[in-house]
């Protein structure tokens, strides 16, 4: 018997979604999520300061990564212990603590550590967050979902805004980056305080991974990986390279790698629009695009036209996570929240450990400046596997 396709957002009509003080917490808690992901800012700053390899420098962008793979393994059993309040408290913290220990180090025996111990803490908010969302907004997980996750984008820029800046007028990243995670963990703390949060539905002896028996969500789960694969290495790596193969100064890098974000929030709010124009096929055509773009990326000489195609290539990368992850929830329908956002941080963790890092190391074997060409080689295999997998789809439901 042919498995059922599943149903996702692009074929459902969606009810209307409200913010309320909850949601708003979500989007602030995704902002703390950023700080780990956004030391990519200053990684330029740092491998200068520590004659860092391109390996050894993203290994402190892969930090976040390796950390949703651990959390993917292990995080359900973690909130059936403590119960999703108190472990959403404390990645708060941790995300915290990490960047005091990393912009504190001056050394890679601190500043690595602290990357790992912010990256886990993060990873751990990813886990939570999802689920979370699904749980209080119900049928309108998908939209809910997309705008939780576009704002905290504006962040990134407003971060890369300060830390720039920062760098430009000749002061500290270190002070700059520590306020700004003071000001975001204190933001968390009161917006979140007098909510109550909804207690998650866990089997503490399930394991997410079983889900993945299932036919249409491992290929959903896999989807997602390859998603990730093409979207994060330049998103990690996009401040280094226009300091680096570009040509921008050390203040200016910041704020023109950001414009990779900015672009993902400008598609991000057109999503309910792309919805309705391309429906399923969304994901794939920005996987295409995104391909296409890295390309351009590549191929200009000039520094505005390499800013120019970054932005293009973060506009066509900014449907991808979010129509990924949706088409896992969809393929996953009697599975509760908790459970497919642990096989969402999985698949994160398996793509963002291994994406970025890939780059560094292609960077120091052919130069960061061809080494980018990775992205649309992964985008021609996602794309040949989805084409694969809904031919053997097709095939599976004609008549004998």
């Amino acid at each position: 018997m042919a498995e059922a396709a599943p149903t996702t957002a692009a074929q459902t009509t969606a009810t209307p979604f409200r913010w309320d003080r909850l949601t708003v917490g979500a989007t602030v808690a995704y902002c703390v999520m950023g700080l780990a992901i956004n030391i990519g800012l200053v990684l330029g700053e740092l491998r200068d300061e520590l004659a860092l390899s391109g390996a050894l420098t993203a290994l402190h962008g892969s930090t976040f990564g390796i950390g949703m793979f651990v959390t993917g393994l292990g995080g359900n059993a973690l909130v059936g212990r403590f119960g999703r309040v108190r472990v959403l408290w404390g990645a708060a913290l941790g995300v915290l603590i990490g960047l005091v220990v990393f912009t504190a180090g001056f050394a890679v025996t601190m500043t690595l550590p602290g990357a790992m111990i912010s990256g886990f803490s993060a990873a751990v908010l990813v886990m939570l967050l999802p689920g979370l969302i699904a749980d209080h907004h119900g049928p309108n997980r998908s939209v809910a979902f997309n705008a939780v996750n576009s704002y905290p984008i504006l962040f990134s820029v407003l971060i890369a805004g300060v830390i720039g800046g920062v760098i430009g007028l000749g002061g500290s990243w270190r002070i700059a980056m520590l306020a700004v995670a003071l000001c975001v963990v204190a933001t968390f703390t009161a917006i979140m305080r007098p909510v109550v949060i909804p207690s998650a539905t866990v089997d503490r002896n399930a394991r997410p991974w079983t889900l993945l028996s299932h036919g249409p969500t491992q290929r959903a789960w896999r989807d997602l990986v390859l998603g990730i694969l093409v979207e994060f290495p330049i998103a990690v790596w996009s401040t280094v390279y226009v300091k680096e193969v570009a040509g921008a100064g050390n203040g200016a890098a910041p704020v023109l790698g950001s414009l990779f974000g900015v672009a993902m929030f400008a598609n991000r709010l057109m999503m309910p629009w792309s919805i309705r124009r391309f429906g399923d096929r969304l994901r794939e055509i920005s996987i295409a695009a995104t391909g296409a773009s890295a390309v351009v990326l590549w191929a200009v000489p000039t520094l505005p036209g390499k800013v120019a195609a970054l932005g293009l290539t973060g506009f066509c990368a900014g449907s991808l996570y979010n129509a990924s992850t949706d088409r896992l929830f969809a393929a996953a329908p009697s599975a509760s929240p908790q459970m497919v956002g642990t096989l969402s941080c999985l698949a994160s963790g398996v793509a963002v450990s291994t994406g970025p890092l890939a780059l560094g190391v292609l960077a120091d074997v052919v130069g960061l400046d061809v080494a980018i060409l990775i992205v649309p080689v992964l985008a021609c295999v996602a794309l040949l596997v989805r084409r694969r997998d809904t031919e053997r789809d097709s095939a599976a439901v004609q008549p004998a």
